[in-house]
């Protein structure tokens, strides 16, 4: 027979065992995820100022460090309409958003959660 201390121990382990199974399924859910790029990993400092209210597309391509002039080109829209769309002057279509969105290698659902 067991003690009743021994079962206490041992039903403790066994909670602490789950939630760790259920740890590692969580991150390895997120390891697939970034490798087949349906999501990307973000510095801390962008989440920042993305949080703070600046332009997630200005954010992004400048933690990416494109040039303006190259996402214009990368995403087959103009440089003035990727500054309207900086500024806020325009939303862009869904069309359009994604292609900014795969120029700067980002997934188009970061953008409910962005504005992109």
């Amino acid at each position: 027979m067991l003690r009743r201390v021994e079962y206490e121990r041992l039903t403790a382990l066994a909670a602490e065992a789950e939630e760790d199974a259920g740890t590692c399924r969580l991150v390895a859910r997120a390891r697939r995820a970034l490798d087949e790029r349906q999501e990307v990993a973000i510095p801390k400092a962008v989440a920042h100022r993305i949080a703070a209210g600046e332009n997630p597309i200005l954010v992004v391509r400048d933690w990416r460090g494109t040039a303006r002039v190259a996402l214009a080109d990368a995403a087959g829209i103009s440089q003035s309409y990727v500054a309207d769309l900086e500024s806020g002057r325009r939303g862009g279509s869904p069309k359009q958003l994604a292609a900014v969105a795969a120029a700067l290698k980002v997934p188009l659902s970061m953008g409910r959660t962005v504005n992109l």
